[in-house]
């Protein structure tokens, strides 16, 4: 167990009861029950469910039935007077959402150090890719993520400052123009498309009430489309609304000779500043390889933020003989994000990627 996951958020459960399960899926085995009252501590969220501890082991919760509890006794204990030190470029950072772990390393599985809260500002030392490095009141040095922060000029006025931030992060954002198609074949090859969720299992739930199952179905038969268009033969897991478990995506997997199989989601969590895509992949070296691949091509073809190649021990890759990836492709419970996903551009886009990582990665 990572020492930081007990630093993270904790939750309290919002209905009556709700079943906790050893995977992150609405069929997967139930190995017990919260009711309404408990805590649980989230340390990772993956399409719409929260992975916690139980009874020792790991396990998920619909992250649609937690409440963000009162963090107050359960912080990292820190002095209350910023400090007055100024940054070396004049600038500082401040927390954007509630709740913000601020880490010892560039790393969202690194020491929690210090808990901010929403509103607090720090001198800004540098920036490295999506992280920022600070400096915290006592002096010290400490790494906060981009997404969860805006930065500007020491001494600029709070109030004007703050409001043309968001309007402009907010306009630029939900604008998508088309990327153009890559020029790659793809003949003879063997793709397999895994849209999530279906049927009795909807998914996570949009900000607008949309269903995650529904959108998955939507985005994979674009993405089925390109990749037919420049060769490869695409064989797809579901066709409409239907349920289907772990074991039967599977199942129906080995019936086929395929070289690369892909399980589709978009994520969501109860914090609706969450944002970002993100690839998941599982043990193999070949599988970490095309997880980089459509990865790099994704952030490149949509312009979201780039939460990076994780390994994961997803059923639906852990069970896999083939070369295998699952893609969670946006926070649906964003508002702003999910205006740029539903967008045309956001399918076309998307398809481009895939079709590029494919392309990538086979040749």
């Amino acid at each position: 167990m990572d020492k930081s996951y007990a630093a993270e958020k904790t939750y309290d459960i919002g209905v009556d009861a709700v079943d906790v399960r050893d995977d992150a899926a609405a069929d997967a085995n139930v190995v017990g029950q919260l009711k309404k009252g408990d805590q649980v501590t989230v340390f990772k969220e993956a399409h719409g469910w929260a992975q916690t501890y139980y009874d020792g082991d790991i396990a998920w919760v619909a992250a649609h039935y937690l409440i963000p509890a009162d963090n107050s006794t359960k912080k990292v204990e820190k002095k209350k007077k910023q400090s007055k030190a100024s940054s070396s470029n004049g600038k500082t950072v401040q927390v954007t959402e509630d709740i913000v772990n601020i880490r010892a390393n560039a790393s969202t599985h690194d020491e929690v150090v210090y808990i901010a809260e929403k509103g607090e500002s720090f001198p800004l030392i540098e920036t490295v890719n999506e992280w920022h490095k600070i400096k915290l009141p006592d002096g010290s040095t400490a790494w906060v993520a981009s997404w969860v922060t805006t930065s500007k000029a020491t001494g600029q006025a709070k109030s004007s400052s703050n409001s043309s931030s968001k309007k402009s992060t907010k306009k630029s954002s939900s604008k998508q123009t088309t990327s153009a198609t890559p020029n790659v074949s793809l003949d003879g090859k063997n793709i397999m498309l895994d849209a999530g969720h279906g049927g009795k299992d909807p998914g996570a739930i949009a900000a607008d009430g949309k269903y995650e199952k529904d959108m998955t179905l939507a985005l994979t038969n674009k993405i089925a489309e390109k990749l037919r268009a420049h060769g490869a033969t695409v064989t797809l897991v579901r066709t409409s609304d239907k349920t289907m478990s772990l074991n039967e995506r599977i199942a129906f997997n080995k019936m086929y000779w395929t070289d690369a199989y892909i399980s589709v989601h978009f994520n969501a969590f109860t914090k609706s500043g969450s944002r970002g895509i993100s690839t998941h992949y599982y043990a193999n070296k070949k599988d970490e390889q095309l997880a980089y691949s459509i990865q790099q091509a994704l952030v490149q073809h949509t312009g979201l933020n780039d939460r990076g190649v994780q390994k994961d021990n997803y059923f639906v890759l852990r069970e896999n003989a083939d070369v295998s990836v699952l893609v969670e492709l946006g926070f649906i419970s964003n508002p702003d994000e999910l205006s740029v996903i539903q967008s045309d551009a956001y399918d076309e886009n998307v398809s481009n990627a895939v079709l590029e990582g494919l392309g990538n990665y086979f040749y």
